[in-house]
């Protein structure tokens, strides 16, 4: 899947069973491998602490693996 990073924010992330998970704010990308990693619904520059940016990625995040489909909105699997 080839999408502009662009593109990506502000889309709302729902997940297979049609849960709303929020809206993308934020993407973390791995520079070595050349891929994105994570979507965040919140944004991480506005994080002021290790702990709050850990809590965040886990509670406030989706790995990019389990995105299926980026058009209006997108979509997560398990």
């Amino acid at each position: 899947m080839s999408i502009e990073i662009s593109e990506i924010y502000g889309k709302e992330i729902y997940d297979a069973e049609g849960e709303f998970i929020g809206e993308a704010n934020d993407l973390i990308l791995d520079t070595e491998e050349g891929k994105a990693v994570r979507i965040t619904t919140e944004e991480l520059n506005k994080l002021s602490s290790k702990q709050e940016l850990s809590e965040t990625l886990k509670e406030n995040s989706v790995l990019y693996d389990r995105v299926e489909s980026i058009s209006d909105i997108i979509l997560v699997g398990r």
